[in-house]
């Protein structure tokens, strides 16, 4: 081989070497950006998880000291996972969640036919709810949830009417008014 001709072949393996480790360091480069952005929304998802949660089931426990059955049938069957984060600035963040849970809308609305406008007590309206959010159906749908952070970085939970439906079998307002009503009925009756 021509002494001229070996230079250039090594010259050109040179370059191909350099091009390759130049790609090479750049699809590293790539991949932990990706790898690490990943890992960054994952924790923030989790974290986002927890908040909700702990703030759900604070909620749940003010609401009432004794929770009716059918609201504790809820707490086990319905869940929620978070989708996605996307923070709105000035310390507002919409948390995307996916909810299942029981369908109860359609049955609910049965249960109260079936009663024949029979207004039935606190009891047997419990008892009622109850059977129904285990024997139904689960249904998956998105929801939001908002996060506000305030001036000191405490961070409060709001939960919007369309969650708390999706997370109570998505007839949330309608059990909760005849539950209510149920309520401001018995303690009526026991005045007079």
């Amino acid at each position: 081989m021509h002494p001229q001709t070996k230079l250039r072949s090594e010259r050109r393996k040179k370059k191909v070497l350099i091009i390759a480790v130049v790609a090479g360091t750049v699809l590293l480069i790539a991949a932990a950006v990706l790898l690490g952005t990943s890992i960054f929304r994952t924790s923030r998802r989790s974290e986002m998880h927890s908040l909700i949660s702990q703030a759900w089931n604070q909620a749940a426990l003010q609401e009432q000291e004794e929770n009716p059955a059918f609201l504790q049938a809820f707490d086990e069957r319905a869940t929620f996972a978070v989708e996605d984060v996307k923070n709105e600035g000035d310390g507002y963040t919409v948390v995307t969640v996916t909810v299942t849970s029981p369908d109860i809308s359609g049955a609910f609305e049965s249960a109260q036919d079936a009663l024949g406008g029979r207004t039935p007590t606190t009891d047997e309206m419990d008892e009622i709810l109850t059977e129904l959010v285990r024997d139904a159906d689960l249904k998956t749908t998105q929801q939001t949830v908002s996060v506000i952070e305030d001036s000191a970085g405490g961070r409060h939970v709001w939960f919007n009417e369309a969650f708390a439906d999706a997370m109570y079998g998505y007839a949330y307002s309608d059990a909760m008014e005849t539950f209510m009503r149920e309520q401001a009925q018995a303690m009526t009756e026991g005045e007079g």
